[in-house]
C-alpha cells in the first residue's frame, strides 16, 4: 500500500513531532510518501532520519505553486490513499478518486476538512466533537498517539544534566514541556512554584510567544533562580533524566502527548484536569489531577506527591503500564493500517458543506 502523508507545518510542536514519529514507524510496514513544507522543522527531522520526502511551499490561500506541485506528486507517485494533517494540508488536498482522510489533534473548524472521506481524531472526545458538528458518524473515528521510548538506562544522565543547569543535588525538579503559549498554563505553574519550598525547581522546555512574559513572571515572583527555560529541546529524554515529577498544567489539552511522554520516561505525572489528561489519567493510579488554574491545589498536589517516594514510584510504573497497554507504537500503527485497508475497500465519498 502506498500512503501519502501531508503536513504543511513550519515550526516544531507536539503534532509535528508526532508526524515525524508516525512517518518513521509507518515506513517500517508500508510505502510512505511524505509531503512537507520546504525548510521546515519536519523536513529537517525526516532528512536526519533518512526518510525521503517531497516538499512544497505551503503558502497562503492563493498558493498555486503548491497546488500544482501536489497534483504532480499525486500523478507521479500514484498513492492508494492520502492522509492530511492539520488545517493547511487539508485545505490544499482536493477531493480525489482515492480515499482521503484528515487527522485532527484538536477541535478544529471543519471548513478545512469538507473534502475528506474520513476524519480521525486522536481521542474519543474529538470524535464526538466531529459528530456534534454534523460529520457522519460512520465517516469518523479515533486512534490515539504513541511516543518514543527512551533507552532503559537514560537516567544515568541525571547528574550531568543537573550540573548543566545548576540544579542542586538535593533539589526536586518539576519538568514541563510544550509551546510557550497561554493554553499551556506555564504561568500557573510558575505561580504554583512560588508556593512550594525553595528546594523545588521548575524547568519548562519549549519556545513560543509567551517566553518573555513567563521569564518576567518568574522574576516578579522571586523564583527566577528556581525556574529554568532551556528552550525547545528534542528529544526531552536528557531533561527527563534530571526530573523527579512530570508536569502538565495545560488549560487546554485535547490529548496530551506530554502525558504519554511522562509515562514513557517512567516519571510520575501531575496534570491539570483539561480534556486529554482527564481521559488518560486515573487519579491516584497512574497520575494526579488538579483543577485548571488552581494554583493552591497544584502546590498541594505536588507536596502530597513528594511526601512518599514509594507512592511516586508506583504511580510512575502504573503510567508506564497504561502507555504500553493502550498507546504502544505497534497498536497505533496497526490501527491506522486497518483503517487504510478498510477505506480502500469501501471508498465511498463524502462532502460535508
Amino acid at each position: 500500500m502506498r500512503i501519502l502523508q501531508i503536513c504543511g507545518a513550519k515550526a516544531a510542536g507536539g503534532a509535528e513531532a508526532f508526524f515525524v514519529r508516525f512517518v518513521n514507524a509507518l515506513s517500517k510496514k508500508a510505502d510512505v510518501i511524505p509531503v512537507v513544507r520546504k525548510k521546515s522543522w519536519i523536513a529537517d527531522e525526516l532528512h536526519k532520519n533518512g526518510i525521503e520526502f517531497h516538499s512544497l511551499p505551503f503558502g497562503g490561500l492563493f498558493d498555486w505553486q503548491s497546488q500544482i506541485g501536489l497534483r504532480r506528486i499525486l500523478a507521479s507517485t500514484q498513492p492508494d490513499i492520502a492522509q492530511a494533517w492539520l488545517n493547511r494540508a487539508n485545505r490544499l488536498l482536493p477531493a480525489l478518486d482515492i480515499p482521503t482522510l484528515g487527522r485532527l489533534g484538536g477541535y478544529y473548524s471543519l471548513k478545512y476538512y469538507r473534502h475528506r472521506d474520513y476524519l480521525v481524531g486522536n481521542t474519543e472526545d474529538i470524535k464526538q466533537y466531529l459528530i456534534q458538528e454534523g460529520w457522519p458518524a460512520a465517516k469518523c473515528g479515533s486512534i490515539g498517539n504513541f511516543v518514543a521510548l527512551p533507552p532503559q538506562d537514560y537516567r544515568h544522565q541525571r547528574q550531568s544534566q543537573r550540573d548543566r543547569y545548576g540544579l542542586p543535588q538535593e533539589a526536586t525538579l518539576l519538568f514541563a514541556a510544550g509551546r510557550l503559549h497561554e493554553n499551556k498554563a506555564f504561568d500557573s505553574a510558575i505561580r504554583g512554584l512560588a508556593l512550594l519550598p525553595d528546594s523545588c525547581h521548575l524547568m519548562i522546555a519549549g519556545q513560543g510567544p509567551e517566553a518573555q512574559k513567563l521569564q518576567q513572571l518568574a522574576q516578579d515572583l522571586d523564583v527566577a533562580a528556581r525556574c529554568h527555560f532551556p528552550g525547545w529541546v528534542n528529544p526531552i529524554t536528557p531533561l527527563c533524566a534530571a526530573a523527579d515529577l512530570f508536569l502538565v498544567p495545560s488549560r487546554h489539552e485535547p490529548l496530551g502527548n506530554v502525558v504519554l511522554d511522562g509515562w514513557a520516561h517512567q516519571l510520575p505525572v501531575i496534570a491539570a484536569a483539561s480534556q486529554g489528561p482527564c481521559q488518560l489519567i486515573s487519579p491516584g493510579h497512574n497520575g494526579w489531577l488538579f483543577p485548571i488554574d488552581d494554583v493552591q491545589a497544584f502546590a498541594q498536589t505536588v507536596a502530597s506527591a513528594l511526601s512518599t517516594r514509594e507512592t511516586m514510584a508506583k504511580i510512575a510504573q502504573a503510567g508506564f503500564a497504561t502507555l504500553q497497554a493502550e498507546h504502544g507504537e505497534e497498536k497505533v500503527i496497526d490501527a491506522y493500517l486497518k483503517l487504510y485497508t478498510d477505506l480502500t475497500k469501501t471508498s465511498g465519498k463524502v462532502c460535508v458543506p
